[in-house]
């Protein structure tokens, strides 16, 4: 009866596996994403007709066909960098409010303590800021350029983000295992970052064209590595947690 009790205390420890491997995916999705844009935009050092909106997130660009360009702060800016923003705005809010429901769950199963309800309403009102994001920087300008610019864009505050949730829960659980994965991640991290804080924010809106490389070899593919960090951890916590389990 207590080894059950202990099995079952050690599994609940592990539960936060999925969100690992989910912040790993989805950390890991901006780079299919970069090369699915910047192959479209491939065909401009071509000579291909590019379509300039003379305003900033007009209704025409709220969402810019991959091949247009629009209008940013009186300069043109590709679609990378639209898409790119918005996807890290929705993708950080919605893993967050996933991550919450998670942990409710993995409570109610456990019987500990679950996380305060404040935390779900902050998911739920930063998704909703963050889907309404393009309509609200229609109506404030200056928004644009926090979000559709430089470091927002490469993904290197999302890579803070997550590091800083993963020591608060490695501190929570008090998980040697867990902070061992936060400084490994931590590592990957600094050198991801460092990497796309010096490249040019014009490779971004070339992609793969820009140097004649495949598709997978996008500027954002060093995101793969902080990525392939998360989903390893995430999963061998995963296959703790089964042997806890069934222990």
């Amino acid at each position: 009866m207590v080894a059950d009790e202990v099995g079952s205390a050690r599994a609940a420890r592990r539960g936060y596996w999925l969100p690992l491997v989910l912040c790993g995916l989805l950390t890991a999705g901006a780079v299919p994403l970069n090369a699915w844009v910047s192959a479209w935009g491939s065909g401009l050092h071509q000579g291909t007709w590019v379509a300039y909106s003379p305003l900033t997130l007009t209704r025409t660009a709220y969402f810019p066909p991959p091949m247009g360009w629009f209008v940013l702060g009186g300069g043109p800016s590709g679609p990378s960098f639209y898409y790119l923003g918005w996807y890290w705005a929705v993708v950080l809010t919605a893993g967050y409010l996933l991550a919450v429901l998670w942990y409710r769950w993995q409570a109610r199963r456990s019987g500990r303590a679950a996380p305060a309800r404040g935390c779900l309403v902050t998911a739920v009102v930063l998704a909703v800021l963050a889907i309404a994001l393009p309509v609200l920087t229609q109506a404030v300008p200056s928004l644009s350029w926090l979000w559709l610019r430089g470091p927002w864009v490469k993904g290197i505050p999302a890579l803070l983000i997550i590091g800083g949730a993963l020591g608060v829960v490695a501190r929570a659980e008090r998980s040697r295992r867990l902070a061992l994965a936060a400084l490994v991640y931590a590592v990957a991290a600094l050198l991801a970052g460092g990497v796309l804080a010096l490249m040019p924010d014009e490779m971004l809106l070339w992609g793969p064209a820009f140097g004649g490389w495949p598709g997978y070899l996008t500027p954002l593919a060093v995101l793969l590595l902080p990525a392939a960090v998360l989903v390893t951890a995430g999963l061998a916590a995963f296959a703790a947690q089964r042997r806890a389990t069934h222990s």
